[in-house]
């Protein structure tokens, strides 16, 4: 009964009610502060919205046309007139410097008017200059057979019966200017071959033509048709098929050239491992290194003026053609190995009234050579080479009004500085800034300057050289005329 009076236990309150942790609210970050020099570059961008396209063939393509544009046409004429002297009249004249450039050598061009790049039919043939590009054109033709100036030849053609090494073929052309052996190189090497794939514009050779054949043996025959060749070296033995060339020129009636030219081959075969893959002719080691030495052994009328002029012994590597009565032509390779100065020079001097034109070419040699070595004098423009070097890119951009820019851009990590040159003129920057780790200049483009090449060379801050390129906006390919 007393268990039946005792009350039940109250229950346990509930847990309190609680409201679920509300989630901490995210911690908004401040704003980024302003970029002004992203601004500036947006703004540049925004004003300039059309990208225009740079003319596509901007290398070896347009080498000739480049040079020309770069070439100074001042200081060789002013120093001459400083020093009273006269260039005798007729004379044509190309000298060209090298100094370090990106990944090969750089090269700047002085001439007198444009005698360095123009032909001149009245006064100017380039006799037996044209041999050492005859020689390269042969190597070059039986370089797609696997063949050497090693290969021993056979065949018969209007000269007679040859059968020997083709060394011994550019050997005589070379150092004893053998017309006979001319021809045959020529013959090898194919006329059609020789004037639509070696020399051609493409390969900075516009104007040259090799058509004439040399010597007494000439009866109209010309170079057109090339014998049966047959061939053996080591285990390579075969036949090359009698051609006819059937290429015309509308041109050049025979043999025609410029200096730049002339001198542009012996570049690049003394240059040779130096240069660019793309700007080497196709020369087996052994032949190469031949054709330098016979232009080395070959005669040299320049001394004593390079010796003088350099202060210090030079070895003359020579291409000399000579038409007695008509003109004398020079187109050498100084190099001074103690000092590694090194120049090109070719010359054209016309025979007056018969008189051998020898004495004036050692004398203007010698005052040419005093401009360019003991005067010192400071180079114009960017110089001339090839593209080289990473990481710099060019762009044109033009806003509706025609206002046009060269921008240009590369790592700001390696560059602090980008110069650029329309043609040999330097253009000033509109802006320069770094963003995001780019390096960006900006120079406003001369509309009347449609045709000249704009070079661009990124330096670091020590002003070493990093990237060079070249460009053309639009492309207008120079016309060679006759000179007066």
């Amino acid at each position: 009964a007393l268990a039946a009076c005792t009350p039940a236990p109250s229950p346990e309150p509930p847990p309190p009610l609680t409201r679920p942790a509300e989630a901490a609210a995210p911690e908004i970050e401040a704003p980024p502060a302003p970029d002004p020099e992203a601004e500036r570059m947006v703004k540049w961008w925004a004003s300039h919205p059309s990208v225009l396209a740079f003319d596509p063939a901007h290398q070896t393509g347009r080498w000739f046309d480049a040079a020309f544009h770069l070439a100074d046409r001042e200081q060789l004429a002013a120093g001459l007139e400083a020093k009273k002297y006269t260039p005798p009249r007729g004379s044509l004249t190309l000298v060209a410097t090298t100094s370090p450039g990106v990944e090969q050598p750089r090269l700047r061009y002085y001439t007198i008017e444009d005698t360095g790049f123009l032909p001149a039919p009245k006064h100017f043939v380039p006799a037996s200059t044209v041999k050492l590009m005859a020689s390269i054109s042969a190597l070059w033709t039986l370089s797609k057979l696997g063949l050497t100036g090693d290969a021993r030849l056979s065949f018969k053609d209007i000269d007679g019966r040859f059968s020997g090494s083709v060394y011994s073929l550019y050997k005589d052309a070379l150092l004893h200017s053998s017309n006979r052996n001319y021809n045959r190189l020529i013959e090898i090497a194919g006329f059609d071959e020789t004037n639509t794939r070696y020399v051609t514009a493409e390969y900075g050779l516009p104007v040259m033509a090799i058509q004439s054949r040399y010597g007494p043996e000439n009866r109209g025959y010309g170079l057109r048709v090339s014998p049966t060749i047959h061939y053996k070296e080591g285990e390579l033995e075969g036949e090359i098929p009698k051609r006819k060339g059937e290429w015309k020129s509308e041109a050049c009636r025979g043999n025609c050239t410029t200096l730049f030219e002339l001198q542009d081959i012996l570049r690049r075969v003394m240059l040779h491992d130096e240069l660019p893959a793309s700007a080497r002719f196709p020369l087996a080691r052994v032949d190469l290194e031949r054709i330098q030495a016979l232009l080395l052994e070959a005669r040299n009328r320049l001394q004593p003026s390079p010796d003088r002029a350099f202060g210090e012994s030079v070895e003359v590597y020579n291409s000399v053609g000579r038409i007695p009565g008509r003109v004398l032509l020079e187109n050498s390779y100084l190099r001074a190995p103690e000092s590694g100065r090194r120049i090109f020079l070719a010359l054209s001097l016309r025979f007056v009234r018969d008189h051998d034109p020898k004495p004036e070419l050692v004398e203007m040699t010698r005052e040419l050579l005093d401009i360019m070595l003991v005067e010192a004098r400071a180079p114009r423009g960017p110089g001339l080479q090839l593209d080289a070097g990473d990481g710099l890119e060019l762009a044109m951009r033009r806003a509706s009004d025609g206002d046009t820019l060269l921008w240009a851009h590369a790592p700001a990590d390696a560059v602090d500085d980008i110069a650029a040159w329309s043609a040999n003129t330097p253009l000033e920057p509109l802006a320069e800034f770094t963003v995001e780790g780019t390096r960006h200049q900006l120079w406003r483009l001369d509309p009347s300057a449609q045709s000249a090449p704009l070079i661009a060379i990124a330096r670091d801050a020590e002003g070493h050289e990093l990237a060079y390129r070249m460009r053309w906006r639009s492309f207008e390919p120079v016309r060679p005329r006759e000179l007066d």
